[in-house]
């Protein structure tokens, strides 16, 4: 029984931190220019189209404890920073797509721009996305400068993303 108690706390411990995967895009990678799909209004667009700015790529689910919590970070980062050129684009996961993910984020009122993945195809671009939330901060040059699995606090993504930014 102890046995057990001790197993679920663990899961329980790995659901909430993220799950630390194999071999996502490295840093200093050419990011793929491929283009995303669509995002929820409807829009396409590349990460091409921030060429020159920063841009916070963070894939993510509704179902994520971990990311539900890291959201209000992003859609801080978004309103303090956008007009910086540090732009935050959301990567939803869910199977489900928009039909999910739309009133989440509408309940929610994030503005930041999100872009379900349901045919997983942009996760793959990135190497494969193991574990959620992963964030990927992608350089003025079109780079990956940095990568975090699991949950963060708000600093370390600004800072990330500061530093991507260079002087």
């Amino acid at each position: 029984m102890q046995r057990r108690l001790v197993l679920t706390v663990m899961l329980f411990a790995v659901v909430l931190a993220g799950c630390a995967g194999g071999d996502d895009a490295a840093v200093d990678e050419a990011v793929p220019s491929a283009g995303l799909p669509v995002d929820l209004d409807g829009k396409d667009f590349t990460l091409a189209s921030y060429a020159g700015d920063v841009v916070i790529l963070d894939f993510w689910a509704t179902w994520c404890p971990p990311c539900k919590r890291a959201m209000p970070h992003l859609q801080d980062i978004h309103e303090e920073y956008g007009d910086q050129g540090i732009h935050v684009v959301a990567v939803a996961t869910d199977q489900q797509g928009a039909q999910i993910v739309r009133p989440f984020i509408e309940k929610s009122g994030y503005t930041f721009r999100v872009v379900p993945d349901v045919t997983q195809s942009l996760s793959h671009d990135f190497g494969g996305i193991r574990s959620i939330p992963t964030t990927f901060i992608i350089g003025p040059d079109g780079k990956v400068k940095d990568k975090f699995v699991g949950y963060q606090e708000k600093q370390v993504y600004i800072d990330a993303a500061l530093a991507a930014k260079g002087p």
